[in-house]
């Protein structure tokens, strides 16, 4: 009688271990911050435990029926354990899956921020210029000189930038022009300004 009471006490603790187990997890699932914990991690936890317990008491159900309750026992005990163990196992990889996920995600938004700079970088005043000399083959004071006239620079502050005289500036200017194909001052600023996509296929061509 003993016997039968102890092997009963051990299959339903067996039993209930998972059980509650499996509660405890749909209930820290329910109530789990999005911000604090990886649900996805939880939800596994909870469906684990959940199937863990269905196949305790099968397992527990059919040795009781066809072999006696020690046997039950025992596999209740057994299942208990495996399940523990699969847990165990399982976090660890989900885990380490969530990492591997994570620093992805933060590789592809640094290559994302990286891309924005270099985008941004190429949509300067210097870039288009520079990418203008390129095309048009200016010298390097030519595109210094392009590059002030691009930022509205009247002649007299170009020649303080620079430190170059009038009559330097306005042949250097005057190159700048025949080369871009223009004939003011204006429409070489609007070339810098309008034309860039153009301007950048044919140096690409």
């Amino acid at each position: 009688m003993f016997q039968f009471a102890l092997t009963t006490y051990v299959i339903v603790l067996g039993a209930a271990v998972l059980w509650l187990a499996s509660c405890g997890a749909f209930v820290r699932l329910a109530f789990a911050s999005v911000a604090g914990l990886n649900l996805r991690i939880r939800a596994n936890q909870a469906i684990l435990l959940a199937v863990g317990f269905l196949v305790n008491v099968s397992i527990c159900l059919t040795a009781y029926s066809f072999i006696g309750a020690p046997i039950a026992a025992f596999c209740v005990v057994a299942t208990d354990i495996l399940v523990v163990a699969a847990l165990f196992v399982a976090t660890l990889r989900w885990r380490e899956q969530d990492r591997n996920r994570r620093a992805a995600i933060s590789r592809i938004e640094q290559l994302t921020q990286t891309c924005s700079e270099l985008q941004s970088q190429t949509n300067t005043i210097e870039a288009r210029c520079a990418t203008l000399a390129r095309s048009s083959d200016l010298t390097r004071k030519e595109e210094d000189v392009l590059v002030l006239i691009a930022k509205g620079l009247s002649y007299p502050q170009i020649c303080e930038q620079l430190v170059l005289s009038p009559n330097t500036i306005k042949t250097h200017a005057r190159n700048i022009y025949r080369k871009l194909g223009v004939s003011s001052k204006q429409e070489a600023i609007q070339l810098v300004e309008k034309d860039f996509d153009r301007t950048q296929e044919k140096a690409v061509g």
